[in-house]
């Protein structure tokens, strides 16, 4: 008797993520990362699957996949190689379906419930300790001062501000611009 395989391996539908060439081990690999962190550990792709992977469009069972690879590649795939494929990353949570739903409502029901929203970025796009990040914004981004490019007309009131929603590193220019665009837009006292 054979298990019912679910359908987002059968017909398995490759999601939205991040994807670069790297290495593993000395040999070349597409690297798959959700940009989301639902899935938390990338997915390592032979370079020899790409082809398989790159039809995991959700509209094709694996003997299609296997068919449309000899055809139009000459790639004899085992269908075994294309089914381990999907079910590798089915598991992985880069396939689209069920289980991934299920991650992704996990996800949020934990964010929700959490007392404490934790910084994603930390450590990597901006410094990961509050004394540090106080220092490098008091010092580097707002404590920088850098003139607005144009002159505040002090005749009259600000009305809007655009503050860029960027890391640190890249957006000091316009936190400092930002800063002494209010500074100067305040009453004085």
């Amino acid at each position: 008797m054979t298990a019912a395989v679910e359908p987002s391996v059968a017909t398995p539908k490759l999601r939205a993520v991040d994807s670069f060439l790297s290495h593993s081990d000395g040999e070349p690999c597409l690297v798959l990362r959700d940009p989301t962190g639902v899935a938390k550990v990338p997915a390592l792709v032979p370079v020899a699957l790409v082809p398989v992977i790159a039809r995991f469009s959700g509209d094709r069972t694996h003997a299609d996949i296997r068919r449309e690879l000899l055809r139009d590649e000459g790639l004899d795939v085992p269908l075994s190689a294309i089914r381990d494929a999907a079910e590798a990353l089915h598991e992985a949570l880069f396939l689209e379906g069920p289980k991934l739903e299920n991650a992704i409502a996990g996800a949020h029901r934990a964010f929700f419930a959490s007392p404490l929203r934790r910084a994603a970025f930390a450590g990597s796009a901006y410094p990961g300790e509050a004394t540090k990040l106080e220092a490098y914004i008091a010092k580097d981004c707002v404590g920088a001062r850098f003139a607005a490019e144009d002159p505040i007309d002090t005749g009259r009131s600000l009305r809007a501000l655009v503050l860029p929603h960027i890391d640190p590193w890249r957006g000091a220019r316009g936190y400092g611009a930002c800063s002494d665009a209010l500074e100067k837009a305040l009453p004085e006292g």
